[in-house]
């Protein structure tokens, strides 16, 4: 830390320290600490998030790309792509990073969820619940038209009922 950048992240003890051109996403997975992203640092996916609590002055700009994943709240509340965020000076900045989600715990949750809700008796007041409809395309036989099958042959309009003199007669 000779240079005096340093980051400090909310919740681990030891500050980060950084060089001039490193960015936060560079410096948050050299040391170990656990951040989403999909696109490698590009601001493509805008998944990098982390709040900045304390030291924004030391921090660059915010750019256009960021102002389009993070909306135009985000100098207000805080928000920072870290792969776009760089030391501007020297001095201290306390950020929070949000905590990654395991995709697979989550799957396991929601399947779980969803076998709960299928296996749960019907709400009070209510009947049972209707099964699942099935669609399953009808095959259709030789000389068939979309619409009919082999087995049920079309239907016949029946003939318009006879009028006398253009009215239709009385039932």
């Amino acid at each position: 830390m000779a240079d005096g950048r340093r980051l400090v992240v909310v919740g681990r003890a030891e500050p980060i320290a950084l060089t001039a051109k490193e960015d936060l996403l560079e410096a948050l997975q050299a040391a170990g600490v656990p951040i989403r992203t999909s696109c490698g640092g590009v601001a493509t996916c805008g998944l990098c998030r982390v709040t900045v609590v304390e030291g924004a002055p030391c921090l660059t700009e915010l750019k256009g790309v960021e102002e389009h994943h993070l909306g135009n709240v985000a100098p207000i509340v805080g928000l920072r792509l870290a792969c776009q965020a760089r030391f501007a000076c020297e001095g201290e900045v306390r950020i929070a990073v949000p905590p990654v989600e395991d995709v697979l715990e989550r799957r396991r949750r929601k399947l779980e969820r969803t076998r709960a809700e299928s296996l749960a008796p019907p709400p009070p007041g209510r009947g049972p619940r209707a099964p699942r409809v099935e669609w399953r395309p009808r095959k259709l036989g030789e000389g068939a038209v979309a619409g009919e099958t082999a087995s049920e042959p079309r239907a016949v309009r029946a003939p318009a009922p006879k009028t006398e003199g253009g009215k239709l007669p009385r039932r």
